[in-house]
């Protein structure tokens, strides 16, 4: 069944006849939809929407730098907008907001799903993502194309791309959530909130602080990243890692290579 979030976010696009999601500033919804529209250097969050009686007011951190993750702000807020009118009188929100995909029922899930639909439509993503085999780079090729950030293009990937894989986000050494394509082999994922595995490329960067955007993918064994008995343990993975320097964080791409190790 298709959430009501999806939803709200397609009949925006067919109420404004928008084909491009990149051709019209986020912005400018904002303003069409009836709220008032703000950037202002923020402590603590990255947006907020406050509701009045008869009109709503957003504010953006103008401190994002990249541009990609201010216009996914931008969407995550115009999704409580859509949504969330008369259910609470504000949302003030920090990094943990644009980490919740999944919870049942959570407000800023139902945003970030909001969000995600409106910049990466779901048809027109299924079908540039089927245009070349899954990489790392061809998900910073997708970002720069729907002009989203790296992190909600990955998870977008995972639920939309041919290819099924895995997602870790890590910070300081430790794992702080993950995802999976729902036909990916391996259910069990690391839990969160553990150290990642000293066979991992994301272990090399935070051992060693090598932070290079040139790395290339290496075969790990299951237990490296996932805790799951039914996965053969001589069975192989590719690991691929997009380091994130400023934020002291690794995004992780595990993935099938239908190999066992001799």
């Amino acid at each position: 069944m298709t959430s009501k979030a999806i939803l709200e976010a397609q009949q925006l696009l067919k109420r404004y006849a928008i084909e491009d999601p990149t051709e019209i500033p986020i912005e400018v919804l904002i303003q069409a939809q009836g709220a008032m529209y703000d950037e202002r250097p923020m402590n603590g969050a990255e947006g907020r929407i406050i509701f009045g009686a008869k009109s709503a007011s957003i504010t953006v951190n103008s401190l994002i730098t990249h541009t990609e993750k201010r216009r996914f702000v931008r969407a995550h807020e115009l999704g409580h907008l859509s949504l969330h009118r008369g259910l609470q009188p504000y949302y003030r929100c920090d990094d943990s907001a644009f980490q919740d995909w999944s919870r049942s029922g959570s407000h800023e899930s139902e945003a970030n799903t909001f969000a995600s639909e409106l910049l990466m439509p779901s048809d027109l993503f299924r079908h540039e993502a089927v245009k070349q085999p899954f990489s790392t780079a061809y998900i910073t090729e997708l970002s720069r194309l729907f002009q989203t950030s790296l992190t909600s293009t990955a998870i977008r990937y995972s639920r939309l791309g041919p290819e099924p894989i895995a997602i870790f986000w890590s910070q300081h050494g430790i794992i702080q959530w993950c995802c999976h394509s729902e036909g990916f082999i391996a259910r069990y994922l690391r839990k969160r909130k553990t150290a990642v595995h000293s066979d991992s490329i994301a272990y090399q960067f935070f051992q060693n602080g090598l932070f290079d955007l040139s790395c290339t993918s290496q075969m790990v064994l299951p237990d490296v990243w996932f805790d799951d008995r039914r996965v053969p343990k001589d069975l192989l993975f590719y690991e691929d890692c997009i380091p994130m320097p400023r934020l002291e964080a690794t995004l992780s791409f595990v993935w099938s290579s239908g190999e066992f190790k001799s």
